[in-house]
C-alpha cells in the first residue's frame, strides 16, 4: 500500500504557483493528482504525489527555492489535530517531540525524530518514497525536505524571536548554485552531503518554555487529540522511523530497534507480521530510499554512500542496489541532476 498524506499539505500551493504565472491545475494533472486536492483540505492522497508536486512546481516556476517561499505560507497548523499536541507542549523540545511522535498520523510519507548530542537537540526530517522501480527516480525530495525544515524554523522564530536561527543545519543533498536563500532562513552554518536532514537547537533553545503550558490545559488538549487521532501509528512506521535513526548513528539491528520501541525483538516481529511486514523488508527499504537520495542529490562517491548505509563494502552495496532497482548505482551517478535555474 502506498503511503498516504493529507491534502492540507498543499495549503497555499495553488496560489503560489499562480504568482509565477503558471497553472496549478495543469501541474497537478501532469503528475496524476486530482486538482481538487489543491483546494480541499480533507482529502487523502498518495504521499509521493505531494512530493512530486513540490518538485514539479519548482521546475515549472524555475525557482530552485520554491519550497522556501511556500514555508512562509504554511505552518505547523497544517498538521491538524497534531497542532493541538504541539500547542499543549511545555517546552520547545516537547513540541518537537510531539511532531516526531505523531507526524506519521498526518503523513505516512514523512518521518521525524530527535537526537540529543553535545548539549543540543537535532530535529531530523526524513522522506519515505516507496522506492521500487524506475518511478522512484522520477522526482527528488529536496523541495519537501527544505519545506519541512524551513517551516519549522519559521515556527521556532515565532517562539524564540525573529533573529533566531539554528545552531547549524544539515542536508543530505548537495549545495545549490546559490546558498544565500537558504542562509536567510537557516543562518550561515549549513552543511551539505550530510548523513541526515536536520536543524540543531541549543540546550537553552530546546528548553525554552511555551505559553499555554499549564498542566490542566495540556491534559485537556491531549485528551482531545487522542480522541481525534484514533488509532496509534502502525508498528511498521515506528520501526521504520527507528531504523532511519540508527542508520545515522550506529549498527542497526532488530534488537536495538525493539529496545528503543520498548518491546522484545520477538514481539516486534509478531507485530510487523500482523501488518504484513518483516524487519528485513523495512531495513532494506530504508537503506534503498536513502541511497537513492544520496545518489541523485548529493556529491558523495559510492564508497562513502555504502559506508554510511552500513554495507560491508562497495560491492555488497552495488549488488543490493541492482537487485532492488534493476540498475547499478553508478547509473544514477551519471544522471545526477544539474541545479535548477
Amino acid at each position: 500500500m502506498p503511503s498516504v498524506s493529507r491534502s492540507s499539505d498543499l495549503q497555499g500551493v495553488a496560489e503560489l504557483i499562480r504568482s509565477y504565472g503558471q497553472d496549478p491545475d495543469a501541474l497537478a494533472r501532469k503528475i496524476g493528482l486530482d486538482p481538487l486536492a489543491l483546494y480541499e483540505t480533507g482529502i487523502n492522497i498518495p504521499s509521493s504525489l505531494v512530493i512530486n508536486l513540490y518538485e514539479e512546481a519548482a521546475r515549472a516556476c524555475k525557482d530552485r527555492f520554491f519550497a522556501l517561499k511556500l514555508a512562509q505560507i504554511q505552518g505547523w497548523d497544517i498538521l491538524g489535530p497534531i497542532w493541538l499536541m504541539i500547542r499543549s507542549a511545555e517546552t520547545v523540545r516537547a513540541a518537537l517531540q510531539a511532531i516526531a511522535d505523531h507526524l506519521e498520523l498526518h503523513s505516512e510519507g514523512i518521518s521525524a525524530y530527535l537526537v540529543e548530542e553535545d548539549q543540543r537537540t537535532a530535529f531530523c526530517y526524513e522522506v519515505r518514497k516507496q522506492a521500487r522501480g524506475s518511478e522512484a527516480l522520477d522526482h527528488s525530495e529536496i523541495q519537501v525536505i527544505e519545506l519541512g525544515l524551513a517551516m519549522s524554523c519559521y515556527e521556532l522564530q515565532a517562539i524564540l524571536g525573529n533573529d533566531w536561527r539554528p545552531r547549524f543545519t544539515q542536508f543530505r543533498h548537495a549545495a545549490p548554485y546559490n546558498t544565500e536563500p537558504l542562509q536567510q532562513v537557516f543562518g550561515e552554518h549549513i552543511s551539505f552531503n550530510q548523513d541526515r536532514n536536520a536543524i540543531h537547537l541549543s540546550a537553552r533553545d530546546s528548553s525554552y518554555p511555551l505559553a499555554n503550558s499549564r498542566p490542566a490545559y495540556r491534559q485537556i488538549l491531549q485528551r482531545e487529540i487522542r480522541a481525534r487521532l484514533g488509532d496509534s501509528i502502525p508498528s511498521a512506521l515506528k520501526a521504520d522511523r527507528t531504523i532511519r535513526l540508527l542508520l545515522d548513528e550506529s549498527r542497526c539491528s532488530i534488537d536495538k530497534v525493539a529496545a528503543i520501541l520498548g518491546v522484545s525483538a520477538r514481539t516486534l516481529q509478531l507485530r510487523l507480521k500482523e501488518e504484513g511486514k518483516t524487519y528485513q523488508q523495512l531495513y532494506d527499504r530504508a537503506r534503498l530510499e536513502i541511497a537513492i537520495q544520496y545518489l541523485e542529490n548529493s556529491n558523495l562517491p559510492i564508497t562513502a554512500i555504502a559506508e554510511r548505509l552500513q554495507f560491508s563494502h562497495t560491492g555488497a552495496f552495488s549488488r543490493f542496489f541492482k537487485q532492488q532497482m534493476g540498475c547499478p548505482p553508478r547509473s544514477l551517478l551519471k544522471g545526477r541532476r544539474s541545479p535548477s535555474p
